[in-house]
């Protein structure tokens, strides 16, 4: 089998935080979801805290040392059209379709911003208040983003 490029890996000094994969499938479910999870966890054997697969319409977090079983419900799910138009704002996301690798430099900006941002209490929309509650932004703050990793 051949390496797999993952869009972006989350990590600090002493492991991979999170391996963060984008699919632009329009309306990726949950359930689409937790299949895309499966194959990539039983395939590539990730080592991460966290798998997080985003779409142009909805971003889903597990936690993969709760979340053992491959088919388990993300610990967090999200829309992702405030961040989507937060990053461009000319888009319509309800008539538009990014291409993917669009979809990953606005991912990319988020995620880095993500990263840097230094008080919670500045996370004012609804899917950054998730991954705060969730324990996410706290987990990956002050990391490094790379991009385009292969395994």
């Amino acid at each position: 089998m051949g390496s797999k490029t993952f869009d972006f890996l989350i990590k600090n000094e002493d492991r991979t935080i999170a391996v963060i994969e984008v699919k632009n499938r329009k309306n990726l479910n949950i359930d689409d979801a937790k299949k895309v999870r499966r194959n990539i966890m039983a395939h590539q054997g990730l080592k991460s805290k966290y798998f997080v697969l985003v779409s142009q319409e909805y971003g889903y977090v597990w936690d993969n040392e709760k979340s053992l079983q491959l088919l388990d419900n993300p610990l967090i799910s999200f829309s992702m059209q405030d961040i989507v138009s937060r990053y461009y704002k000319q888009l319509n996301t309800f008539e538009n379709r990014l291409r993917e690798n669009e979809l990953e430099l606005i991912v990319a900006q988020w995620i880095n911003d993500l990263v840097r941002t230094k008080d919670n209490h500045s996370f004012l929309s609804e899917p950054e208040q998730k991954l705060v509650a969730g324990g996410f932004i706290d987990t990956i703050h002050g990391a490094t983003v790379i991009s385009e990793v292969q395994s």
